[in-house]
């Protein structure tokens, strides 16, 4: 059977009282159709009930309970967050998120923040603040044939990672790429801050003319143009963890350059244009 989504909301006003929470849990209506996001598969599920009812939980996971067994396997909650997404774990189901997809469309990203503030490519410089996860090793990758002044800030147990992979390339095309530890005053001299980190008050201390992203801000792109038609970037992470088995290894594993190079002849067959 092949893997499918479940995009999950809540479409009633419905916070039935603390006494009558479990009775509605087990009772309350959950609709779902079929739909589809570019060439994958799945499924729309609407429950009548607010995202603030005390029964949300015992709904969403009746709900995952569902379109597990129908074969949906990655999750799209859109505005469900604290007990409700633990549910997802229980059912051994993936959670898309935007995020993960950015590393790979950097270069994209990189070229529209420039336009806005009207930096060259060439003589721009870039900061990455790298995070635990690998995120920020991708972003570098994605950089590193384009641009001639570019520095990583990451804390020091993650650094080895970053110094082996400026190391090899400079060695491949001469680009020198600092490393340095974390720090807000780190910010204030880059033309282009790009926020793997998860720490979102770095943006608070740019320059004044910089441009910032936060990779993890789930505002941080509107939407992906694909083959002409603007998906959510969550749903688009969606649709690779569905047709892509490097990317759903990408997404359990972290950063792989082999993987990574996987995924991006996958990502060539839909050509993602960012729309910031």
């Amino acid at each position: 059977m092949r893997k499918k989504f479940a995009r999950i909301r809540c479409v009633g006003n419905s916070r039935p009282k603390r006494g009558l929470s479990r009775v509605w849990a087990l009772c309350a209506k959950i609709e779902v159709t079929e739909a589809s996001i570019l060439d994958a598969e799945g499924y729309d599920v609407t429950l009548p009930v607010s995202a603030e009812a005390e029964c949300l939980p015992r709904v969403f996971g009746r709900a995952l309970e569902t379109v597990a067994e129908l074969g949906a396997r990655v999750i799209l909650p859109i505005e469900f967050g604290g007990a409700a997404l633990e549910e997802v774990s229980r059912f051994r189901l993936a959670l898309a998120c935007g995020h993960r997809v950015w590393p790979f469309l950097t270069d994209k990203l990189a070229l529209g923040m420039l336009a806005r503030g009207g930096v060259a490519l060439k003589y721009a410089e870039f900061l990455i603040i790298a995070g635990g996860d690998g995120l920020a090793l991708q972003c570098v990758n994605k950089l590193r044939g384009l641009v001639n002044f570019m520095t990583v800030a990451v804390d020091e147990q993650y650094a080895w990672q970053y110094r082996q992979q400026a190391a090899e390339i400079f060695d491949e095309n001469g680009l020198t790429i600092f490393i340095t530890g974390k720090s807000y005053d780190s910010v204030k001299n880059a033309d282009i801050v790009i926020n793997a980190s998860g720490d979102g008050r770095y943006g608070r201390y740019c320059g004044r003319g910089a441009a910032y992203i936060d990779l993890r801000a789930p505002d941080a792109v509107r939407s992906v143009n694909v083959q002409g038609e603007p998906v959510k970037p969550e749903e688009f992470d969606a649709v690779m963890m569905i047709v892509s088995r490097p990317y759903r290894l990408y997404a359990s594993r972290g950063y792989d350059a082999g993987l990574c190079a996987d995924v991006e002849r996958k990502l060539e067959y839909y050509h993602p244009e960012v729309i910031l």
